[in-house]
């Protein structure tokens, strides 16, 4: 029992020790639809490390040299006809990434796939910057989510989205790019959890991987088989 108790107080220690990014996407829609697309739709994890740099100056050296990675010195949201105007009339001229280019996952490609990039407004952009500083020098989790959900024009951070790229959801497999649309994801399974009036998202995590309904299921399944045998479940 005492060593149970070690565990759970660990456990939350350590998870009061991760920062939540809470985006409002009435304020910040692009960038929350860049978010939503890359964890919902593309099922990249919504807890990333932080960059683990020991000072400002080495964070933005390792940011800068991430963001060459996927190309972003070639300005792909002017030179590559991926800038647009956004539905509330603003111009999308400013690459978003995600993962974030000064997080532990930043650049080119992860085990998830090639980094997700959208053009969005340098005011959004600007607002990001102050909710991602600090990043490159943490050691911290750190958890995005989105209030205000219903404000934005695509349903990608609501309950069960289409994930129909609009055209504005972009990659790169180099420093030249080249830059392609996303494709859709051939299968969609919602693994977010939803606030009681559904306008606020988040995803369930089991370690930094996000909860596959179907895979719980699974797992649950297995646990009654090897219980019904009286042998113990091992994950």
């Amino acid at each position: 029992m005492r060593q149970s108790i070690l565990f759970v107080t660990s456990f939350v220690a350590a998870f009061a020790a991760g920062k939540d990014i809470t985006y409002d996407c009435e304020q910040t829609p692009e960038i929350c639809l860049n978010t939503c697309w890359a964890i919902k739709c593309m099922k990249f994890p919504a807890v990333l490390d932080g960059g683990n740099q020991k000072d400002a100056a080495a964070s933005a050296k390792y940011g800068d040299t991430n963001r060459r990675a996927w190309g972003y010195g070639s300005k792909p949201c002017e030179k590559h006809d991926w800038a647009w105007t956004t539905p509330s009339g603003q111009a999308a001229t400013s690459p978003d990434e995600y993962p974030y280019a000064s997080s532990a996952s930043g650049g080119l490609q992860t085990s998830y796939g090639y980094v997700q990039l959208r053009c969005v407004p340098s005011t959004e952009q600007s607002k990001q910057g102050a909710k991602v500083k600090g990043i490159g020098t943490s050691s911290d989790k750190w958890q995005t989510k989105w209030d205000n959900i219903s404000k934005l024009s695509q349903d990608w951070c609501g309950p069960n989205p289409t994930c129909q790229n609009d055209g504005h959801q972009f990659t790169s497999t180099g420093k030249n790019g080249p830059f392609s649309e996303v494709p859709n994801p051939k299968k969609v399974r919602d693994i977010a959890s939803y606030s009681e009036d559904g306008n606020s998202a988040w995803v369930t995590m089991r370690g930094d991987e996000p909860v596959d309904p179907e895979e719980e299921e699974g797992v649950e399944e297995k646990r009654d088989a090897s219980n019904s045998v009286g042998v113990p479940f091992q994950a």
